[in-house]
């Protein structure tokens, strides 16, 4: 049920997931050199019109490379990573070994948020659908993104020593 075409009138998260990847791709693989080694070979797998392989495989897999490939040297110069070395160029916010739970809170934080969104489309497209009341104590339903939202500012609660967020969270 979580994968497959979705219909005229639903919304495609496509768009959602294909910005979320590029942009945690980047993160992990900050790198402006090897960053710059990617989208130069998914330009070059894009022209190729000659391969022995499939045109249509080498088109699609350039067009997958290029954008990857941005991304990562893009983090990679905020980062300060040039093939995989952090002394030749000086980072544009910081070092993420050097802020290490800084990264990880950015990164448990972007997944919070792709996680909702997801659930808030399915959400929306059950309710285009005229479904909302079948999904209500689904997993995925309106039931589940609250449970996974308060677990959330459960944690979040405990973690930065708020007292109140975690008796709101315990309530819900």
């Amino acid at each position: 049920r979580l994968y497959g075409v979705t219909g005229y009138r639903e919304l495609d998260p496509t768009p959602i997931l294909t910005i979320s990847f590029t942009l945690m791709f980047g993160m992990m693989f900050a790198d402006l050199g090897q960053g710059l080694l990617l989208f130069l070979l998914g330009l070059w797998l894009f022209r190729q019109p000659r391969l022995p392989l499939d045109p249509t495989l080498m088109r699609n897999a350039g067009l997958l490379l290029m954008p990857i490939g941005v991304s990562a040297g893009v983090f990679g110069a905020m980062f300060g990573s040039m093939f995989a070395r952090e002394d030749w160029i000086p980072a544009l916010i910081y070092h993420p070994m050097d802020e290490v739970f800084v990264s990880l809170g950015i990164s448990v934080l972007i997944g919070i948020t792709v996680l909702c969104l997801g659930m808030a489309i399915g959400l929306f497209n059950a309710w285009i659908n005229a479904s909302l009341q079948e999904h209500l104590w689904d997993n995925f339903g309106p039931i589940g993104l609250l449970f996974y939202l308060a677990l959330v500012g459960l944690t979040l609660g405990y973690w930065m020593q708020w007292p109140a967020l975690q008796y709101v969270c315990l309530t819900l």
